[in-house]
């Protein structure tokens, strides 16, 4: 059962403040952002590079759970112009 089906506004409210952690400055808050499968935080190429850079230089010791973040979230934003954090090195 997700997050979203107990909760009296079905996930509104947890989703309003969870956008905000891919920008946090706690290194919890970030670290869940990334885990978080049910729902999107990030809704484009340009945010995930943006806020993949920002949690490594900001966590350096979160830089393999980012990498893997970016890879799991790569399908969401195929198509998109932008590349993402490591497409050039794959080319």
């Amino acid at each position: 059962m997700g997050i979203a089906w107990i909760l009296e506004d079905e996930g509104t409210g947890f989703f309003d403040v969870a956008k905000r952690w891919p920008a946090s400055d706690d290194p919890f808050r970030a670290a869940v952002a990334m885990g978080t499968t049910e729902v999107v935080l990030i809704e484009t190429s340009d945010e995930l590079a943006e806020s993949s850079a920002r949690i490594t230089r900001c966590f350096p010791s979160m830089a393999d759970g980012v990498e893997a973040w970016v890879e799991r979230s790569r399908s969401s934003f195929e198509g998109v112009a932008r590349s993402l954090p490591g497409e050039k090195d794959r080319a």
